[in-house]
């Protein structure tokens, strides 16, 4: 990513622009506005790769949950594996996803 694209990313977050299409605590799926971003240095935790059989996948830290599908409930990033059910969002309806795979990457440090 060019560093023109992370300005223009950076502005509308700040601007209150950016949403996700997401599933909340309740199971309920939207389009909810990005209200903080964290990011902080724990290199005593794992990083994982969470890739769904859809081809979706998120990098987080081996204590991050997601919501698993069933029964709806939150999962850490380490209790994951192949073909685990997790809860995503399709065309506005809420879903469950199978993991394809789930492994450790390095750390980049940025």
């Amino acid at each position: 990513m060019d560093e023109q694209t992370r300005r223009d990313i950076r502005d509308a977050f700040r601007q209150g622009l950016l949403t996700t299409q997401a599933v909340d605590a309740s199971g309920h799926s939207g389009w909810f506005p990005i209200k903080d971003v964290m990011k902080h240095q724990v290199p005593h935790k794992r990083a994982l790769q969470v890739t769904l059989e859809t081809g979706a996948s998120v990098v987080a830290t081996e204590d991050h949950s997601l919501f698993a599908a069933l029964p709806f409930a939150p999962i850490t990033t380490s209790r994951l594996t192949p073909g685990s059910l997790v809860t995503t969002v399709k065309e506005g309806s809420t879903c469950a996803t199978a993991v394809s795979l789930v492994m450790e990457v390095p750390r980049t440090g940025k």
